[in-house]
């Protein structure tokens, strides 16, 4: 998982649909009221309520790597290497999302909050939408998807 301040996503060479999709929300993330599309990925609008920690479900994704960008609120996100995780329930093919019970590992937090990105990749269990300090609140929140074959990865 990658988590850097929006404007640092110009530090990782990706790739041309990297650079469209990431360009692309630096500029219109905070204006983004309708799903679009930006170099064959999919961009959304999620306006929900945080959940406190014993509500949440890791999940993952094999095919997709998630871009989120809270443009309203904050909300935490677990991360955990997907590594030998079992599933609650099989993996939606349709969808690209699993869901998995908590790691008994060494787990990862970090905040989003505007201004910030964070990067999903297939390998990382990530638990989004967690109510910082347990406490609810509304968020509102950019989701693209990157299909990982358009990336350049080393």
């Amino acid at each position: 998982m990658l988590c850097e301040p929006l404007g640092n996503w110009k530090k990782y060479d990706f790739g041309p649909t990297w650079e469209a999709v990431m360009s692309w929300l630096e500029q219109n993330a905070a204006s983004l009221s309708a799903p679009t599309t930006v170099a064959g990925c999919e961009i959304r609008l999620s306006e929900g309520k945080t959940k406190r920690l014993d509500c949440c479900l890791y999940e993952t994704h094999r095919k997709m790597v998630d871009v989120q960008i809270v443009t309203r609120g904050e909300e935490w996100v677990y991360v955990a290497s997907s590594e030998g995780l079992a599933y609650i329930d099989p993996f939606d093919e349709e969808k690209d999302c699993g869901h998995h019970v908590i790691p008994d590992r060494e787990i990862a937090r970090v905040t989003l909050h505007p201004g910030v990105f964070a990067a999903v990749f297939p390998w990382d269990a990530h638990m989004p939408m967690v109510a910082v300090d347990d406490i609810p609140t509304k968020t509102v929140k950019i989701v693209a998807k990157i299909p990982l074959e358009k990336l350049r990865l080393n």
